[in-house]
């Protein structure tokens, strides 16, 4: 990839963050609450960056909303997991 390249995606990165960074970090906050939408709002923005390229220049909300459902639902899936694996553990004593 050449230098203009990346710095074009870079450029497109960018104003996708900052168009859509507060609508991603709210969706996130209404279905995790204050301690975990912060990383999953970041978590969709690296996801994004990694597929950057799939991007459509007309539907740019609605894909970086679809990451974020799959961010959320990854979050409670592995989240239960972990709570139950803690729960299931035995105290010492």
């Amino acid at each position: 990839m050449s230098k203009s390249n990346v710095v074009e995606l870079g450029a497109e990165f960018d104003s996708l963050f900052q168009l859509h960074h507060d609508a991603v970090y709210r969706y996130c906050l209404r279905r995790l609450g204050t301690l975990d939408a912060e990383d999953a709002a970041a978590e969709v923005f690296t996801g994004a960056w990694r597929r950057l390229k799939e991007a459509r220049a007309d539907n740019n909300r609605a894909w970086l909303f679809a990451i974020a459902y799959r961010v959320i639902g990854n979050h409670y899936r592995w989240g239960s997991r972990w709570r139950r694996r803690i729960s299931g553990s035995t105290a010492p004593g």
